[in-house]
């Protein structure tokens, strides 16, 4: 299956030897390579060891736990490692819940832009066409009158013509265009659920949480096979048929590298590292883009795999619990793709026809290679060509892909509460069972001392004259309290430092009384979710606006001509951040409030009552809330149409009773 063929938007066209660019694409990746290992390598290890609930190797090494230059495992004399204190995870877990509740669901519509575009073709027949009905007009009116028409009369007439037609004709296209956006919103929403959307945004904000920076890509064209049986003349027969379809995909941190003193992945190259198995290259090798005998070339010339020998590969180990996914002769190899743009004249110097007059124009390059082997080259050249990454970060820095990662922010609090934790580990057994001081001295020689609950114990009789005591008993102090305060404390400078209130995990201290009514949770999210909202921003604006915006270019390519239309990509990300449950929350507090106040209820009546209820019960999204409704209005409709109940005068014998 070709799971890295690059972008598709355009036919892609191979370029001729690449020997030369091999070299100069090796050594741009090996500078972006030491970058990352300078900058990014050990914070991406640290916050994936602490997403498993794990001290990192640094940790454990500064405590002792693992020696210097131990590839995995702990000291056999120092014992198992140290209570752990999750707050990262449970912050983590409460934060991957809010996002995908707001993203995860795939919601995102389109709408025609204001004024849709008309191909200029057709709106010069039309002018034409409207312009010689009416010149037939004036024509035909002139010989039934015996008059020569006015000129300045029938251009008036034209542009009143025309000005009535384009009216019709914007109309028309407002509608064409809606048709085909909705359309469209549809093929996105199923080819989103082909390519498993959820599951892979939702392993992009899991990389969000521990990584300094997380990438999406997409959306890249994915073979696909697929089958059916037919029936061949009574013999039925299985045939497998090959086929293409788009998709958007998490890419994991430690397989990206960027180009180095960059502030947006957009503005420079990007290199990514493919785990490709030798069944994997050779199904490469009759791809669109791939050079067939470059692909045999490498599997020849690397029999038994091929690995970039990078040693965060043990270190990944450690963080992630497992034994190591490549081992020599294993058949893996590790694939270089690259995407960035490259001028005319070092393509020219690299040996690729270049066109005199294009040698400062920037081209855009995919390649991949294994070794000193490229096995695809190509250039493209649509201008709606769109970046296949996006990255966001909890919190950017300015001027740096790489930000800050949840991890990061929460790691002195983390601190904290760990060294709080391993002293109550500590403090609990000391002060639990008396310390015990034994004066040999004092005891008859070679007599052995036990000391236990009714013990006897024979002393010399210079006990007396010295007035020591042969066995003396004392007790740590016990300071349990004051390191529950300290773990308290840790707990309250993770929730400031994360925007993430302990309420929205379920810690001790969670919401109540102001939590259950929609005012008291909208006050309470908007105090502790300033870092949350601006993430939020980030991710709807530069990765799920982008990538959803790049889909919808690549099916105006690529798609059936009936969703093609001048169309918005709307994310629904920031509108949706929180409102949903608000508005819930509102409405049933109305409903509370309106249902035992019977002033109010006389006043709305039994239709408005109605109208609050089934707003309220579309904003809990329910299966089946359109039938609901349905149900409602009917019930609604009975009790209109009723006959009206007159009260009854009471009775005489009932007057003189009361």
């Amino acid at each position: 299956m070709d799971k890295v063929a690059g972008k598709t938007d355009s036919k892609p066209q191979e370029i001729g030897d690449v020997g030369p660019l091999v070299g100069k694409l090796q050594a741009m990746f090996m500078r972006a390579e030491d970058v990352f290992r300078a900058d990014l390598r050990n914070d991406l290890i640290d916050g994936l060891t602490a997403f498993t609930n794990r001290y990192s190797r640094r940790e454990l090494m500064s405590m002792g736990y693992v020696s210097q230059g131990s590839d995995s495992g702990f000291n056999v004399s120092s014992g198992l490692p140290p209570v752990y204190v999750s707050i990262f995870s449970n912050k983590a877990t409460s934060l991957i819940s809010m996002i995908m509740d707001v993203f995860g669901l795939g919601d995102f519509p389109l709408k025609p832009t204001p004024i849709p575009d008309l191909n200029p073709a057709i709106a010069d027949e039309m002018v034409r066409e409207v312009t010689g009905q009416a010149i037939k007009a004036a024509a035909q009116q002139a010989i039934a009158s015996g008059q020569a028409y006015d000129t300045n009369t029938l251009k008036d007439q034209i542009a009143v013509v025309l000005q009535d037609v384009g009216v019709q004709v914007e109309a028309e296209l407002n509608k064409k265009a809606m048709t085909a956006s909705t359309e469209m919103s549809k093929l996105m929403a199923d080819q989103l659920v082909d390519c498993q959307w959820v599951s892979e945004f939702r392993k992009f904000i899991e990389d969000l949480m521990w990584s300094r920076v997380a990438y999406l890509k997409g959306p890249i064209k994915e073979s696909v096979s697929f089958g059916a049986w037919v029936d061949k003349g009574g013999a039925w027969e299985y045939k497998l048929n090959e086929g293409f379809k788009p998709a958007i995909k998490r890419v994991c941190p430690f397989n990206v590298r960027t180009e180095p003193n960059i502030g947006r992945i957009e503005d420079g190259y990007v290199f990514e590292i493919h785990k490709l198995t030798r069944a994997d290259l050779w199904g490469l090798k009759d791809v669109e883009g791939y050079s067939k005998d470059r692909v045999l070339e490498v599997l020849r010339m690397y029999p038994t795999g091929y690995s970039l020998n990078l040693d965060t590969e043990t270190q990944l180990m450690f963080a992630t619990n497992r034994s190591a996914e490549f081992a020599a002769g294993d058949h893996r190899y590790d694939a270089i793709e690259f995407w960035g743009y490259l001028v005319g004249s070092d393509l020219s110097e690299w040996g690729i026809n270049v066109a005199e007059d294009e040698m400062e124009k920037p081209f855009q390059i995919v390649a991949m290679f294994i070794g000193d082997i490229a096995f695809k080259v190509v250039k493209r050249e649509c201008p709606c060509e769109l970046h296949p990454y996006s990255s966001a970060s909890v919190k950017p820095i300015p001027d740096s892909v790489a930000g800050l990662s949840l991890y990061q922010l929460l790691s002195d609090s983390m601190r904290m509460a760990n060294e709080a934790a391993r002293g109550i580990m500590i403090n609990i057994p000391y002060a639990a069972e008396p310390m015990v001081v034994i004066n040999k001295e004092l005891f008859p020689a070679g007599k052995k001392v036990e000391v236990h609950p009714g013990a006897k114990f024979e002393v010399s009789p210079d006990m007396y004259r010295t007035g020591q005591d042969p066995v003396r008993f004392f007790s740590q102090p016990i300071i349990i309290s004051e390191l529950v305060l300290a773990l308290d404390t840790a707990q309250q400078m993770a929730s400031e430092a994360s925007g993430i209130a302990r309420m929205g995990h379920g810690g001790e201290g969670e919401m109540k009384g102001a939590g259950s009514t929609a005012t008291g949770l909208s006050m309470a999210m908007s105090a502790s979710s300033k870092v949350i909202k601006d993430m939020i921003k980030s991710i709807d604006v530069n990765v799920v606006g982008r990538r959803m915006a790049a889909l919808y270019h690549y099916n105006m390519l690529s798609g059936p001509d009936e969703v093609k239309g001048d169309a918005l990509v709307m994310p629904a990300g920031l509108t949706s951040l929180m409102s949903k449950e608000v508005r819930s929350m509102r409405l049933r507090e109305g409903l509370e409030t309106i249902g035992g106040n019977q002033t109010d209820m006389s006043l709305m009546g039994v239709v408005g009552r109605s109208l609050m209820l089934i707003d309220y019960i579309n904003s809990l999204e329910l299966e089946k809330s359109e039938e609901l409704a349905d149900e409602i209005e009917k019930n609604v409709q009975v009790i209109l149409s009723a006959p009206p109940v007159m009260p009854v005068a009471p009775q005489p014998e009932e007057k003189a009773a009361a």
